[in-house]
């Protein structure tokens, strides 16, 4: 993909049964990931954000050259490790991660030079699920999505949820409002998650995409986005959702908003100082090592 962004595609039934059964779905988890094939290390583990669930019960699926073949899981409890045995395995058994090149001599960058020579990865260790994000989304009517480039990652599996009935009722049953605002450098990283959005679209979901660099050729964006250049203004935005979620009344306390983060340090920075003048309740998706 487009500045050095793969994305995976695993089949694991225990890791995808473990998140399905976590607190919100499974939201802001994460697992750890190793592969012989990259890395002889035996304790060369690097976490990365789950972007992506299961869409159903649809039928098997052939498992592409650009994805990984084999996956094992390593349980905490048992350390009980489920290998695939062949080239096949069902779309609610598999999980997604995005991952991007942190530079060169790197890990990542090695994956990504694996992956993009269309060579499957066919030993992979997956550890995890982690995380258990502290909000309960069912409280909630209004979600504010804010992430800075590869920090849409972990926002990816929460629309998933609420553009899907079934999930929606059980996780997100007062939902009735998304707005995602997303910084990118360049217009054409939209492309990593192109999917997803253009259902968000097709769903009506309020979605903005602000490029801060190379603005000439906002259309790499895709269809039908909402493009804004320049840097976006999360306390300004955050003040525009909690008077929406009051029907108006800027004096009220937002009491069915809440606020899903993840992002480069500053943008993070303004996103507490805005849930904090706003009096409204800010999730930070991170995960800490």
């Amino acid at each position: 993909m487009e500045g050095g962004v793969v994305n995976l595609v695993l089949c694991c039934p225990a890791v995808s049964r473990a998140l399905e059964q976590m607190a919100n779905g499974g939201i802001g988890a994460y697992v750890y990931v190793k592969s012989r094939d990259l890395s002889g290390g035996i304790l060369e583990f690097h976490p990365f954000s789950i972007s992506g669930f299961p869409e159903g019960d649809r039928e098997l699926l052939q498992v592409s050259k650009m994805e990984v073949a084999v996956a094992e899981q390593q349980s905490n409890a048992d350390e009980m490790n489920k290998t695939a045995r062949d080239d096949t395995c069902r779309a609610s058994d598999e999980f997604t991660l995005h991952i991007k090149s942190a530079g060169a001599k790197s890990w990542t960058a090695r994956l990504v030079e694996h992956v993009s020579l269309g060579t499957p990865l066919r030993h992979v260790t997956i550890e995890g699920p982690y995380g258990n994000p502290d909000i309960c989304l069912s409280r909630y009517s209004t979600v504010l999505c804010v992430a800075g480039g590869i920090g849409f990652t972990p926002i990816a599996p929460f629309l998933e949820m609420a553009m899907d009935p079934e999930k929606r009722a059980r996780y997100l049953p007062k939902l009735q409002r998304v707005c995602v605002l997303w910084s990118v450098q360049r217009a054409s990283h939209a492309a990593w998650f192109a999917p997803i959005l253009a259902r968000c679209r097709s769903m009506e979901l309020e979605v903005s995409v602000y490029v801060t660099r190379d603005t000439e050729d906002t259309q790499q964006a895709g269809p039908n986005l909402n493009v804004v250049t320049g840097r976006m203004n999360v306390m300004d935005e955050v003040e525009a959702a909690v008077f929406h979620d009051n029907r108006g009344d800027d004096t009220a306390q937002s009491r069915g908003l809440a606020v899903l983060a993840c992002g480069p340090a500053a943008l993070m920075d303004d996103t507490r100082r805005a849930g904090r003048v706003h009096n409204c309740h800010v999730h930070e998706l991170l995960f800490h090592l």
